[in-house]
């Protein structure tokens, strides 16, 4: 059995790191990095990352699998994800927060879908699900290039700034939008009780249904519902919880609890979810190599800085001469 072990959030700036990770103790992720063999890439979002998982380019339509993976029918249509978001300003800069955090109500989904529905009339259909996520049915594709969400979250203006020929035309939609969600009383109710307002959306993910792939995977836990799509996409079985141990074959494991923490700049709320990592995720499947019952182990850190690799066989597990390292010993490439 092999299983690969995604890590989203890991890697913190190699210059913040030290000062995060000082005094912490991490000795099964310590034990991993002193037996394994790692190695550095191009830093991806994790999006682009699982997409190239399933044999996809980084230009992935991400709204169309992801749709797919809320077991929605993309066609043969062109979709692009329209996302509620709250844009902040923090020390006179744009961020954009935590999606999480916005937890919308079922009333507050539908009055904004009404409330939005005739802004996109001229590019497409737009919808709101159950989950929160939006997306508009395009009338024609749109070239636009924007990150993921979940990759700018905490980040300054620059990220915030669309590329692409229809650049323009998204970002004057985006001020319409803009100024209909302000009209909204559910946002005068959300600031009554000191939740974030809704205030934006995000435009990402466009494009329509690719061509299926072959994964070199036979399993898929975690990673949300685009993980989902991307395996349903590809006919490969997929669970939402990236816990239990397989019993056979390839699996990818999505672990997410560190890149929320990581995405805020949260030191404390990332040391706490690492040694809950450590204890809960890395041992085990430390303990399942030792024994024999994973014959090989892949663990993917992404950051902004650097993707880094690392992989395992029980024949390293075994070679008691390596010693442990910090994960400050192999951040740098």
């Amino acid at each position: 059995m092999q299983v690969h072990l995604a890590l989203p959030g890991l890697l913190w700036p190699a210059r913040a790191l030290p000062d995060v990770m000082f005094d912490l103790e991490l000795p099964v992720l310590s034990w991993l990095l002193g037996r394994g063999r790692h190695s550095h890439s191009s830093p991806l979002t994790f999006e682009d990352w699982l997409s190239r998982r399933f044999g996809h380019d980084a230009a992935v339509p991400a709204a169309a699998l992801r749709l797919l993976g809320e077991d929605g029918q993309p066609g043969n249509a062109d979709w692009i994800c329209a996302d509620p978001a709250h844009l902040a300003f923090e020390h006179g800069h744009p961020t954009l927060a935590d999606p999480a955090r916005l937890e919308l109500q079922a009333d507050e989904i539908a009055a904004i879908t009404v409330a939005l529905t005739p802004t996109f009339a001229a590019v497409g259909r737009f919808s709101l699900r159950h989950s929160g996520h939006g997306y508009i049915e395009l009338a024609a594709p749109a070239d636009i290039d924007v990150p993921p969400l979940a990759a700018v979250v905490g980040r300054g203006a620059a990220a915030l700034l669309p590329r692409g020929a229809d650049a323009a035309r998204w970002v004057r939609l985006a001020n319409e939008v803009q100024i209909a969600l302000h009209a909204l009383d559910l946002n005068r109710r959300r600031e009554d009780a000191g939740l974030p307002t809704i205030n934006t959306l995000w435009f990402w993910g466009t494009g329509r249904l690719p061509a299926t792939t072959r994964a070199a995977y036979q399993k898929v836990g975690g990673g949300g519902t685009l993980a989902r799509g991307l395996a349903r996409h590809a006919g490969v079985s997929w669970q939402p919880a990236s816990d239990a141990l397989p019993a056979a074959g390839s699996t990818l494991l999505i672990e997410g609890r560190l890149q929320p923490p990581a995405q805020q700049l949260d030191a404390q709320a990332w040391r706490d979810a690492m040694v809950t990592l450590d204890r809960e995720r890395l041992a085990p499947l430390a303990a399942a190599l030792r024994g024999g019952r994973v014959k090989k182990l892949i663990l993917t850190a992404l950051g902004d800085e650097t993707t880094l690799d690392l992989e395992l066989t029980r024949g390293d597990a075994l070679r008691f001469w390596r010693r442990p390292r910090s994960l400050l010993d192999v951040i740098a490439p």
